[in-house]
């Protein structure tokens, strides 16, 4: 089943694969991906009650100060605020090529100001991957899965003799986000 929505106004986002999309309120929101050979980290606004689009401009500028462009990332919306993670992304110099990524990023929707979150506990932090999902549990991101630069699922654990190597599933792999507002910070217990 298909319905086209007639009557969309405002410019409309670049085509893209690999993005990530979220709800919150009546508005849903759209970040990063791919545009056909190049990587994208815009942000853009659907507004479902009026049909409207429109780029979100951020504060802050360019990265470091944001996520560098990037594909197969996941996020959700917490404590109303876009939380958004990992994927393929492109460094900064002096390492600028495509790798997994196991960042999280944080937009407070209503100051529009990206941070990057920083683990203030981390008993076992998440590889590197991409296209991991997510979902808001008791008030906390839980992501599961991804596969990591080497092919691998991220959910398995690799072990090595001197003969061969194993990749085994460990389905105990899963981390969880908690995001706490405190004042002007927000930090991140990664459990």
């Amino acid at each position: 089943y298909q319905r086209r929505v007639h009557g969309v106004i405002g410019k409309l986002p670049p085509p893209r694969t690999h993005h990530a999309a979220v709800a919150h309120n009546e508005t849903m929101f759209v970040f990063g991906g791919s545009k056909y050979r190049s990587l994208l980290n815009d942000l853009w606004a659907f507004d479902v009650s009026t049909l409207t689009w429109r780029e979100i401009q951020t504060v802050g500028g360019a990265p470091p100060h944001s996520p560098t462009v990037r594909r197969g990332h996941c996020a959700v919306v917490l404590h109303g605020a876009l939380l958004v993670h990992a994927g393929h992304a492109k460094g900064l110099a002096p390492s600028p090529q495509e790798r997994c990524q196991n960042d999280v990023w944080i937009l407070q929707l209503d100051e529009l100001r990206w941070r990057q979150v920083e683990s203030k506990k981390a008993t076992l932090p998440p590889p590197p991957a991409t296209q991991r999902t997510a979902i808001v549990y008791d008030g906390r991101m839980w992501v599961f899965g991804g596969a990591r630069d080497d092919g691998l699922n991220a959910t398995a654990t690799t072990t090595s003799t001197t003969n061969h190597q194993s990749s085994q599933p460990d389905d105990h792999f899963v981390w969880v986000f908690a995001v706490r507002h405190q004042s002007e910070s927000t930090s991140c217990l990664i459990s």
